[in-house]
């Protein structure tokens, strides 16, 4: 998939293979009983645990399995390579590519939905000087911060890897832009931080990591941030006339649940800042217009 990623944006043509990956890999896996795959000892039958030494090798039964493997291995990495290859544009939201002449309808129409996704948390507020983004990643929301004329921004990961791999592989660049500032540290430890900075905006990205832990682990270090009192730290650092945006699945009827049944994070009387709610109904609305 990620070398389809990396193919898709030089060719995007590959994507209109897949089918035809797909259905060449489907038919011997249809008939995998009737052709032996099923019960296919892989290298040979010398491989069986028990009784394996007394049983003579066969080199053609040995170069027949070995390349069945190679075939169906070779059929699966062509499924999805050709599956990545239009994730590829959908990095690269420049202006470049959305209005790139010689791509169809379509992928214009996608591309520029996906980018009004990105730069939604950046345009419900007329004030526009200083954001915050944690779990940044590669810089696709620091990128959509900049777009929309905000001049200092900063964009908090905790995994250095990503963020390197986002300012060397990222179409757009945006951690080489002056006006962003990349910090390396947890979402909840920046919050905590000791400093009186406010932001107009304190937008939340993906703010999980898959290096802190392996894949069967149930550990998602978001469940640590979206809790009450990760939002209401988020909270303390919009600054007056700013707004908060996490980042939530726009489900109709509902706001964003805590996890508890405590009071939820209401500005203070006389605030002018913006709650989470408002903007969770702005994003249901704007994907409701979208539909």
């Amino acid at each position: 998939m990620g070398l389809g990623v990396a193919l898709g944006r030089r060719y995007p043509g590959l994507v209109h293979f897949l089918l035809p990956a797909l259905l060449v890999l489907a038919v011997p896996l249809a008939f995998s009983e009737r052709l032996g795959l099923v019960h296919l000892v892989f290298p040979d039958n010398t491989i069986l645990l028990f009784s394996g030494e007394y049983l003579r090798a066969n080199p053609l039964l040995f170069l027949r399995n070995i390349l069945i493997f190679i075939s169906l291995l070779t059929g699966v990495t062509g499924v999805f390579l050709c599956a990545g290859a239009p994730l590829g544009s959908l990095y690269d939201l420049s202006d470049r590519l959305v209005n790139e002449p010689d791509m169809p309808a379509r992928y214009h129409d996608a591309l520029r939905q996906f980018r009004r996704y990105y730069d939604l948390p950046f345009t419900v507020n007329s004030q526009r000087d200083t954001a915050l983004i944690v779990g940044g990643g590669t810089g696709s929301d620091a990128r959509a911060a900049s777009r929309n004329h905000y001049q200092h921004v900063t964009s908090v990961d905790i995994d250095a890897q990503i963020v390197a791999l986002g300012r060397e592989f990222h179409p757009e660049h945006p951690y080489r832009d002056p006006r962003v500032v990349t910090v390396i540290d947890d979402a909840r430890a920046f919050f905590n931080r000791p400093s009186a900075e406010k932001y107009d905006i304190v937008c939340f990205g993906l703010p999980d990591s898959h290096a802190m832990s392996s894949a069967m682990s149930t550990l998602r270090l978001d469940n640590y941030v979206y809790t009450e009192e990760g939002i209401r730290a988020a909270w303390e650092k919009v600054g007056p006339g700013g707004h908060l945006s996490p980042h939530c699945r726009p489900t109709r009827g509902r706001g964003l649940s805590t996890g508890s049944t405590g009071p939820s994070p209401r500005p203070p009387a006389g605030s002018r800042r913006r709650s989470t709610i408002n903007c969770c109904s702005l994003a249901r609305s704007w994907s409701r217009a979208m539909a």
